[in-house]
């Protein structure tokens, strides 16, 4: 059986997605489409156009976290000190760098809550630019606050921020994440990530 996508052979070593109307895909291959389409998992299948509405399951939390990178980077984007890209590999979901260049990584105990953030981000209607600048601030949250330990933890967090928006008059509440992403890694006292890791994440629909 060949995917219709890319029109290859679907093979037993592959990973695969079947949609809710019985249609197999390379995962690889639906994921792109998804979110080149539409920015979430919720997409006309590509045969029979029914809405897809389910996330894959690969047998653990941390196969299924890390099926939702969409080009994994083989090197770290980093400089080193002789102003040379950096040969090392780039760790999972860490801005693309290697554990030197970015050394406070995701522990793989918040794997579990990481992936259940991630998906329900890919459900939101939000823009792709403020999703990129969300689940980066979610992730260093879980990297520094243990006391994080569930959605609606993040979601406290964030609505205070809107609300303080809201109250001192300093900052659209409607475009403070995508005016202004500053502001809220500031509020939450995070290190913001480079403006080009950001750029290539929103012009290549890629984590």
């Amino acid at each position: 059986m060949d995917c219709s996508i890319c029109l290859n052979t679907l093979k037993s070593t592959d990973k695969q997605f079947t949609t809710p109307c019985n249609h197999t895909f390379h995962w690889k291959c639906f994921y792109e489409y998804a979110l080149k389409s539409r920015g979430t998992l919720f997409v006309p299948c590509p045969l029979c156009r029914q809405i897809n509405n389910q996330f894959p399951d690969f047998g653990s939390e941390k196969e299924n976290l890390l099926s939702l990178i969409t080009h994994p980077r083989e090197r770290c984007c980093a400089k080193t000190k002789r102003g040379t890209r950096c040969q090392k590999k780039a760790h999972p979901f860490n801005r693309g760098m290697c554990r030197i260049h970015s050394p406070e990584i995701l522990p793989e105990e918040r794997y579990p809550l990481y992936n259940d953030y991630l998906k329900y981000m890919l459900d939101c209607t939000n823009t792709w630019r403020t999703k990129v600048y969300m689940m980066d601030i979610a992730k260093q949250l879980l990297i520094s606050r243990p006391e994080i330990q569930k959605i609606t933890d993040f979601h406290h967090l964030f609505l205070e921020f809107f609300h303080i928006c809201r109250m001192n008059g300093t900052v659209d509440p409607n475009s403070c994440i995508i005016g202004h992403p500053k502001d809220m890694y500031e509020f939450l006292n995070i290190d913001p990530p480079k403006l080009q890791w950001i750029q290539d994440m929103c012009n290549y629909k890629i984590q």
